[in-house]
This record gives structure tokens, sequence and C-alpha cells, in this order.
């Protein structure tokens, strides 16, 4: 590879800088909590947290929160459901990027009796969520009741982008000291009303407890399963996915009164309940997230002997005509013609300014396109 291929990537990165130029309001720098910078923030701004633990966040116009040093948003609010994290709110358009973040905690079982999702609601046209751990809370302190699992990702929007990401749906809770008769079920890794987009990740749903099985009437085992269902790894119209781990959680478990014997079990849920399954090629991978001022490196493993390589201002759907599995927004910078299969290695240029810039690469051969590889700039 030679010197002046190295360096294309970041210069398109520059190229492109000018069309994704945003405002960066640091948190707790400018403002002393994300909910207040994102009040006082302008469409497509760049909010920059810098770890922390916080409050549940409403996010009603378009931007890109970025994380720096894995910031974790809390479930919380009034009894008796703790809201989620993070609320999407949005005009009815636009993108919301979520970046190098952690969704979750534990939510206590004597203040709340329900939990929203990790993410929830809707409002844009898109969700890209990059570089994180979105998990639903997971219950604590149960006592002697039982609480249904949160979803992690549960949202009506048309398109979810998530991508080098564990999402991971809550267990169901019981209370270890008692005997139950109402079956709940665990959450649901990720839930769409549209498209995923699967990358790099794994979506897991959670398990179900072990529940000691009392009808008030000398105990033994149910006449019939009560059920209680292991949560979903992927529900949505369409998935796309590359190199994505998905499994389905495990059903509740019930014993007889005495805990011992078990007498049945829920249904496990399913890795997958799409309308379109669409496995893409691993052919292009990344080393991981795209850091500012650090070595980064594209690999690609397509049929030669050449590939063009084409870096993008960000990523959206795959259009229905024309290239099927080109998911780079214009305008498309051509990168150069390359060997394949080969890799890139490159140094993110240092420049704060680029914090928070969407970027998508993608290879084309004489096969067609790649799957995609995107990301946004983080510190």
């Amino acid at each position: 590879m030679t010197s002046n291929n190295r360096r294309l990537v970041p210069l398109a990165l520059l190229l492109l800088a000018p069309l994704a130029a945003a405002q960066v309001i640091d948190v707790p720098g400018d403002f002393p909590d994300p909910q207040s910078a994102v009040v006082a923030a302008p469409d497509g701004a760049t909010i920059l947290v810098h770890g922390g633990q916080w409050l549940p966040l409403v996010i009603d116009r378009p931007l890109t929160l970025v994380g720096d040093g894995l910031p974790l948003f809390l479930p919380d609010g009034p009894p008796p459901t703790a809201l989620s994290p993070v609320t999407l709110a949005g005009p009815g358009h636009g993108v919301v990027r979520l970046v190098g973040i952690q969704l979750g905690g534990g939510v206590d079982g004597s203040v709340y009796e329900a939990c929203d999702p990790s993410i929830s609601g809707g409002g844009f046209d898109a969700l890209h969520v990059f570089d994180s751990l979105i998990v639903g809370a997971p219950w604590q302190f149960a006592y002697n009741f039982t609480f249904p699992g949160a979803d992690a990702i549960d949202v009506d929007v048309p398109l979810v982008w998530v991508e080098r990401c564990t999402v991971r749906g809550a267990d169901a809770a019981a209370g270890d000291n008692a005997t139950h008769m109402t079956a709940v079920d665990a959450g649901d890794g990720i839930v769409s009303t549209g498209t995923v987009v699967l990358l790099d990740s794994s979506a897991q749903g959670g398990d179900g407890p072990q529940l000691s099985w009392d009808d008030g009437g000398g105990g033994g085992c149910p006449p019939v399963c009560p059920g209680g269902a292991g949560g979903d790894g992927v529900a949505c119209q369409r998935l796309e996915r590359a190199n994505a781990s998905i499994s389905a959680g495990a059903g509740s478990v019930w014993l007889d009164e005495n805990g011992i014997s078990t007498c049945c079990e829920g249904p496990a849920g399913s890795a997958l309940v799409v309308g379109e399954d669409v496995p893409l090629a691993n052919d292009l991978v990344a080393s991981g997230p795209a850091l500012l001022g650090q070595p980064w490196t594209l690999s690609w493993s397509l049929p030669g002997p050449a590939v063009i390589l084409f870096v993008s201002a960000g990523v959206g759907p795959a259009p229905q005509l024309g290239a099927p599995k080109l998911h780079l927004l214009p305008p498309l910078f051509v990168g150069a013609v390359l060997a394949t299969p080969s890799s890139l290695p490159v140094t993110v240029p240092p420049d704060t300014t680029l914090t928070g810039l969407e970027f998508g690469v993608q290879v084309y051969s004489i096969q067609g396109w790649s799957r995609p590889v995107a990301g946004v700039l983080g510190p």
C-alpha cells in the first residue's frame, strides 16, 4: 500500500467536514447536564458528554450525542414506571445518533412496578447507534413480586442502524422468597416498526426467572404451564445484518412449591421476528471505532483484481431500485482503485472540529457493493 493511499480516508474525512460541520456542545463544560444541552442545541448539533451517570434524556430534535468515557444514562422518573434512559420525541424528520454511551442501570422493585425500554419513542427518520452498550434495565430488590423485563431498543423509526454495539433485553425478575401464580415475559433486544441494520454487533433477548408455583391449594405443579416467554433478539419488518450475533432468551422455569422439582418451562423467545432477513457478506471490516488522532484500519476481501473505495458523509437505507446494497449518502468521494484482498491502515485526523462527524465506507467490485462500514468520529 503506497503512502498516498494511506492518506485517502483521512483526506476524504477532511473533505466531508464542511458538509457536516456542526456546533459541538460540551457537557459539563458548556451545560451541566445532557438534557439542558439538548434543550439549547440547534438541529444537527453534536453534544459531547464526558463520562458520568445521568438521568433520563428526552431528544426532540435531530442531533448527535457522543460519549467520552462511556457515560451511563439511567432509568428514573415518578413511580410507578421508571422512564426510558433515552426517549425519542422527534418532530417527524431527521436523524439521532448515539455514540459511545451505555444505557441501563438497576430498577428498584420496591419503588417501581414497570420500566420502559432503554431507548423508546420515535418521530425521526432514523436512529443510528454506534459503539455503545444498550441493555434493558435489570430489576433489583424484587422482593416477593414478579416484574417483566424491559426491552433494550423499542422504537417507531423507519431505520435503526446499530454498529459495534451490544444490545440485550432485560431479564424478567421474581422474588426469591415467595411463590407465584403470574407469568411475566423477558425483554426483547431490538424492536422496530421499520428496517434494522445490524453490523458487528450482538442482539439478545432476556431470560425468564425461576418461579415456585403456589395456587393456594396445597402446592405441587400447575395444571397448565403459566408461561413466561423469553425475549426476542430482533423484531422488525426488514433486517440487514453482517457479523451479527442474534439470540433469543430462555423462558421462565416453573418449580413446585418447595422450589425443588421442575414443573414446566415458558416458551423461549425467537431470535428473529422479521418480515425479511437480508444477510450481508462480511467482506469489509474495520478495526474498531474511528477515534481522532488514532490509528484505524479497513480490510476487505472481495473478488479482484481490484476494488474502488468510496467514502460518504453518512449512511442511510439502501434504495429499492438501482444499487440495492449501496447505503452511502451522497455525495460520494472516490478514494482510489485498490488491490483486493487487502487493507488500508490510516490515522484519523486529530482535528477536534471533526467530533461527531458521521461517515460511511463501501467498496465496489466486479460483483457489486460490499457491506457498509460506518461510524461517528469520537474523541
